[in-house]
This record gives C-alpha cells, sequence and structure tokens, in this order.
C-alpha cells in the first residue's frame, strides 16, 4: 500500500472539513496525529477540532499531498469545489423490468459503478445495454481501502453510481463507509430511489402497521439469534426479518420458539420473481406451508 493511501485511511476515519472562504481557507484538524505532523510539522502541539487557518497555495499543497487533489480559485478569490457526485442507486430485486428510467440514464452517466461484486454487477449493466463501463468493486472485505481510493475519485471531479447485487444499496450492504467519506468531505451523496424489499413486503400486509422494528440479519448462530429475538419480544412491535436463503427454515423455528408458534407471521418468498409467494398466518402454520423451500425473503413477525 502506498504510503498517500495509508495517509488517507487513517485521515478519513474522521475526515477534514474545508470551507469556502477568501484567499485564506480553514481547515478543520480532526485526526492530526496521524497525518498533520507528517505534512505540516507543526511546531505548537494542536487539540483534536483545532481550526487552523492555511493560505490557499498551502492548503493546496497539503490536499494534492493527502488527496491528490488540486483546487481552484474563481474571480472573487473563493475554493471552486469541482467535486463529483456519488449516486447511491436503486436496482431490481428478483424481476429485471424493476428499475427506473432515472436508474438507467445515471448508470450510462456515471465513470463508474461501485458493486459488491464483478459478475452481477456486470450482469446488471449487460442486461441494461450498457458496455465498457468500468467496475469498481466494494465490499466487506475490502471497504475501508477501496473507500480511500474512491474518495480520491470522487474528490478529482469523477461521479460514481454505487449499487448492490439486488436492491437498494447499503440497506443491509456495504457502503455507508464510502458515504460517511464523501458527505464529510463536502461531496454529494444522491440517492437514486427503486426496488426496495422492506418496502415491497410493508406494501402487502394485511394489517395496518403504524410502526415496526427493522432487525435485519441476526446472529448465525442459533442461541445468540434466539437471545437476539427474546430481546425484540419484548418490544410488543412488528419485527422484520431478513436472512440468507438457507436459513429461512432454521428462523420460522426460533421464531416460534421464542414468540410461540400462534405469533402471526408474513413472508415475502421470491419477490417480483415468477415464484414470488406470500405466505401469511400463525407461524407454525407458515412453517409448514415453507417446508424445505429456499429463496429469498423478508419476513415480518407480528402484527
Amino acid at each position: 500500500m502506498s504510503k498517500n493511501k495509508f495517509i488517507i485511511q487513517k485521515c478519513f476515519s474522521k475526515p477534514l472539513r474545508f470551507m469556502e472562504s477568501t484567499r485564506h481557507s480553514r481547515i478543520s484538524c480532526i485526526n492530526y496525529k496521524s497525518w498533520f505532523r507528517d505534512f505540516c510539522t507543526p511546531k505548537r502541539l494542536l487539540r483534536e477540532g483545532s481550526v487552523l487557518d492555511l493560505r490557499f497555495s498551502t492548503l493546496n499543497s497539503l490536499l494534492s499531498k493527502i488527496y491528490q487533489v488540486k483546487l481552484t480559485l474563481d474571480l472573487k478569490g473563493t475554493i471552486m469545489k469541482t467535486f463529483g457526485t456519488l449516486y447511491v442507486v436503486a436496482t431490481p430485486i428478483g424481476n429485471d423490468a424493476d428499475i427506473t428510467l432515472r436508474a438507467i440514464e445515471i448508470l450510462k452517466s456515471v465513470n463508474a459503478v461501485v458493486c459488491e461484486e464483478a459478475k452481477p454487477g456486470s450482469t446488471l449493466l449487460k442486461k441494461l445495454g450498457i458496455e465498457g463501463k468500468e467496475l469498481a468493486l466494494l465490499n466487506e472485505h475490502n471497504e475501508e481501502e477501496a473507500a480511500a481510493d474512491l474518495l480520491v475519485r470522487l474528490l478529482n471531479g469523477q461521479s460514481l453510481a454505487m449499487i448492490s447485487d439486488c436492491g437498494t444499496p447499503v440497506f443491509s450492504d456495504p457502503g455507508s463507509y464510502l458515504i460517511q467519506l464523501a458527505s464529510s468531505s463536502g461531496v454529494t451523496v444522491s440517492p437514486i430511489p427503486g426496488a426496495s424489499s422492506l418496502m415491497a413486503a410493508l406494501s402487502v400486509l394485511d394489517f395496518k402497521m403504524g410502526r415496526f422494528v427493522f432487525a435485519g440479519f441476526l446472529s448465525r448462530e442459533p442461541e445468540k439469534r434466539r437471545n437476539e429475538l427474546t430481546r425484540y419480544r419484548t418490544l410488543r412491535i412488528p419485527v422484520v426479518l431478513m436472512d440468507t436463503p438457507y436459513r429461512l427454515g432454521a428462523l420460522l423455528d426460533d421464531v416460534i420458539k421464542v414468540f410461540g408458534k400462534g405469533i402471526w407471521v408474513t413472508v415475502g418468498y421470491d419477490m417480483t420473481l415468477p415464484t414470488e409467494t406470500i405466505y401469511r398466518g400463525e407461524a407454525e402454520s407458515v412453517r409448514k406451508q415453507i417446508g424445505p423451500r429456499k429463496g429469498e425473503f423478508i419476513m415480518v413477525v407480528g402484527n
């Protein structure tokens, strides 16, 4: 790893901010120990959160070393930000037709598409007729390093579209760290809404739900998972659960053990696909209907 990337990662655990001013710019020293020491060699000790007044030339030199970014001034002497935009683009959750016209337009226009894995990303772009688009991988294994590299591109004026394997990105997927870096650095983060398994499931409930708690993915370990369900049971409001297809049966079994066999559950199974099925009823009954089936699902426990 290059020194610059290392510095960026340490710096952007809490990114610095810089604000428009005249020929002087103010820069918040948040993680000064990890990078100011290397580039500015301050003679006095600075406290985290200190704000420094830097001449534009000094700021530009500092940013070029850390970010590989150069700033320019307009005629009034104000810093001109030429940053790109980070688009958070929702993609289909099953049916390929469930993508918006705006999402397609954004995917065509950006410099690169950020995705978890290359195969699903390239498959989606191919189906949309988008050829030759660069894919940048960002997943749970490389999120910190990849996010730092992607931030540099955004600060240099490139626009990126972040997608997940299906549905709305960041929602139970990687990506929040990149959004944190981008938004804290003055980069515009823009949502491109569309398909969402959560909203799809809520839209077909047969009861009025004023509020709910989204529990998402629980622990893989059965005992821990049951303990988590026990805590949610005390809230006495509907709980939304997700998990991998092969744990559908095990999750239902745990719901029965913790909430009781008579608890009302709604399971959206393979939604938007030809095999889509909405299971409703008491947990024990739904468990029998589903049997050994394995598929993408979202579950609402309670009513």
